[in-house]
């Protein structure tokens, strides 16, 4: 029987560097010190997420480890790594949960443990469009808050997966028991079918938008795509004033969070910390939404989704100033 968990990364929570080593839609990096590191088997599901967002799910085929050094923080008196805690308001700003020592301090150690790679890119589905993390909070088998990887109840997590890989792509790859896949020696056969209605709303939207990114103006009707503004998931409807056409990669960041639509001025804007780092996005910043007034999409749909991707931009100023 396989057990499905939610597996943390940093990849895209930090777009500006990858140093945790994960690869997403290709193996997930750990080490003995994450709880629950040893629980992981071959034929698990793993659902990958960051601080916002998950992006797909996999079925690991291989876990393999190896011996490793990391550098921890340890108390400057007993050397524990893992019992410390971290004081916000409190001064001093460490305390050790084992002998009870407080300091401002912690010591820089070396310490041995057991690193650990888990292959999924042979199973991997990347959901059509990453799904806000917090659809994922009742799947949680626990309330271990804290953990990189947590576990999920297994039928929660059935059905999270068959809601969620299809949108907003045309195809849905069915759900099979991955033990089957990996017993069969890492082949599967999957049974696909066509989402109805997926292609006929790209073209209601093409029809009343015409081959107009509603950001970049007049493009190729080949890299335009349909954009929902709500879940489809949570409302299985093609609502044209839910709707946008979008280029493709203002279609990423915009379903990223990195973009959004202000409803307010009905203007695009950028993720400040993202204009820092990559200025040739600068022109996307500020540009009014080339969409005719008496067809702007509904304003408390634009305004829900800023609101979602504003948290997102005050995680990464943090992120970036931290560093």
């Amino acid at each position: 029987m396989a057990t499905f968990w939610s597996c943390f990364t940093r990849q895209f929570s930090d777009p500006f560097a990858n140093i945790y080593g994960d690869v997403i839609g290709e193996r997930y990096d750990f080490d003995s010190r994450v709880p629950n590191s040893r629980q992981i088997r071959q034929g698990d599901v793993l659902v990958m997420r960051d601080q916002h967002l998950v992006y797909g799910w996999g079925v690991v085929s291989a876990v393999v480890s190896r011996p490793g050094i990391k550098e921890a923080r340890a108390c400057e008196r007993c050397g524990s790594t893992s019992k410390w805690i971290e004081r916000k308001t409190l001064t001093p700003r460490f305390r050790c949960g084992r002998c009870g020592h407080e300091s401002n301090v912690l010591v820089a150690v070396e310490i041995d443990v057991t690193e650990f790679s888990a292959y999924y890119g042979d199973n991997w589905i990347e959901f059509g469009a990453p799904v806000p993390v917090r659809d994922l909070r009742p799947v949680f088998a626990m309330k271990d808050q804290q953990n990189a990887i947590r576990r999920l109840d297994p039928t929660a997590a059935r059905s999270y997966i068959d809601i969620h890989q299809g949108v907003p792509t045309d195809l849905v790859v069915e759900f099979e028991d991955p033990g089957e896949w990996v017993r069969q020696g890492g082949l599967r056969e999957t049974r696909v079918r066509v989402r109805r209605f997926q292609d006929e709303f790209r073209g209601k939207l093409l029809d009343r938008f015409g081959e107009v990114c509603a950001v970049t103006g007049r493009q190729p009707r080949e890299v335009l795509d349909a954009a929902h503004l709500y879940s489809y998931a949570a409302r299985p409807v093609h609502e044209e004033r839910g709707g946008l056409l979008l280029r493709k990669d203002v279609h990423r960041l915009f379903d990223s969070m990195l973009l959004l639509v202000d409803p307010d001025d009905a203007r695009a804007h950028v993720a400040p910390a993202l204009l820092d780092r990559y200025p040739s996005l600068e022109p996307l910043n500020g540009q009014r939404l080339q969409v005719p007034s008496d067809r702007m999409p509904r304003t408390e749909l634009l305004a829900s989704h800023a609101e979602a991707a504003r948290e997102r931009w005050t995680t990464l100023k943090k992120d970036l100033a931290e560093r």
